[in-house]
Order: C-alpha cells, then structure tokens, then sequence
C-alpha cells in the first residue's frame, strides 16, 4: 500500500512528512505494522515500476487487499496499492478500539467532499477530506468527540442536502428525577471552495424539575 512518492528522494521525503502530519490528527485510528511507514526505491520491490522512491504503508496478503485499500481511500484518496512479489505481512488496519461506522462522499462543482465516521473510545469521530476536481487536497480536518450534549442515546449518518450530517439524540440531566432531550446536527458543508461545521440545533425539550 503506497502512500506517495516520486522521482527522487527528497519528493519521497516530503511525501514521508505529509504523511506524519496527517497521521497526527487521525487520533491514533490507523495501526501500521512496526517499521511503517518506510521509503523504498521501487526497483527494489518485485511487482513495481522502477524509477521511483515511495512511502509504504505496508504489505498486504491479497485476500485482504482489496477491503484494506478501500478502507485507506478513506483517509486520503491519493493512496493506492500495486501488486508484488515480496513483503512480509505488515497490513494497514484500523486500530483496537476503532470500527467503522459509516462513509458518505458529497460531489459539487467545487470538489468532493468524504466523511469517514469510526466509533471510537472517545465517541463518535469524522474524519473530512476536501479535494478539487482535480483531486487536489485542500483540507482534511478531523472532529474526534462528537458528543454533542449529554449522553447520546441514538445517531445517524447522512448526505444532508447541503453537506454531511451527523444527527444525534441525547439526553440532558437537569439534576432530579425530570429529563430532557436535545436533537442537533453537526453539519460540515462546502462553502467557497472550504470545508465549514456548525452544530445546529433542531429540537430541545426541557420539562420542569419539581422540588422533592
């Protein structure tokens, strides 16, 4: 699985660096095998294209390629895999604690925008990549605690008609025995060729708390 790369050393370098700086925000989700991510001239891989110095992600068996390279494209639609003939198993995987929840992708005149939403251990995480038509990444931010007010007691996911929405439901303690409930979205949009989020609340009920 390669991350990037190019002609020279110093591209696969600065290749190499983007990809530690992306990792950073991903909040620990993505589990490479120990001595991931490597540079490797491709002439000495069996399988690729010599002329080029990449950053490798990992090896995969291919049984499990194809679910892996899908599950990458995820995090950066850049990534691509490319058949060999050696390599240990060094597969790429989501982390323990981590599971998919959902993918949604929005398309407009001004790009593509994709959301990956994993369950976490810090709750519900989105992951955003903004890329040009041409495929050009512009921002990639990523929201790690998306528990909007109290205890969520349902979610959903969806293409909203301006963005990707997260919707959740949750429940307010109000310090006695009465409850309230609070439904918002936390919506992320293109606007003038940039990704935006704004939680925005759809409904909320307060009931009175009674004294004992």
């Amino acid at each position: 699985m390669v991350w990037g790369g190019g002609a020279t050393r110093v591209e696969a370098d600065a290749s190499l660096s983007a990809f530690e700086a992306r990792q950073k925000t991903w909040a620990g989700a993505l589990a490479l095998a120990k001595g991931f991510p490597q540079i490797v001239e491709s002439q000495n891989v069996a399988g690729m294209k010599p002329g080029f110095v990449v950053v490798l992600l990992g090896y995969c068996a291919e049984a499990e390629s194809a679910a892996t390279l899908e599950l990458l494209k995820q995090f950066e639609t850049s990534i691509y895999g490319r058949p060999v003939q050696r390599g240990e198993a060094s597969c790429p995987k989501l982390a323990t604690g981590f599971e998919r929840r959902a993918e949604r992708v929005q398309k407009t005149k001004e790009g593509e925008l994709r959301g990956l939403f994993l369950n976490s251990p810090r709750g519900l995480m989105l992951l955003l990549q903004l890329h040009t038509r041409a495929g050009v990444l512009v921002e990639a931010p990523v929201f790690t605690d998306l528990q909007l007010r109290g205890e969520g007691s349902g979610c959903s996911i969806d293409v909203a008609e301006k963005g990707i929405a997260v919707s959740r439901e949750c429940a307010i303690p109000q310090g006695c025995p009465a409850v309230g409930s609070e439904t918002g979205e936390v919506r992320s949009f293109l606007k003038g060729g940039k990704i935006e989020s704004k939680y925005v609340m759809l409904t909320r009920d307060l009931p009175p708390c009674r004294g004992e």
